[in-house]
């Protein structure tokens, strides 16, 4: 029985940590994008500019 209950607690534990490795993907991405238009926008101004 305790093995079963200690094999539980180590899926949960995993889970716990695939949920936190997604959301930081998530996050990653995020940045990705708001830099990637920053970087657009940066050029849109600097043709503006010339």
């Amino acid at each position: 029985m305790r093995e079963g209950q200690s094999d539980q607690q180590e899926l949960s534990l995993l889970q716990q940590r695939v949920a936190l490795l997604e959301q930081q993907v998530q996050n990653v991405e995020h940045s990705v994008a708001r830099i990637s238009e920053e970087s657009e926008f940066s050029k849109q101004l600097a043709t503006r500019r010339v």
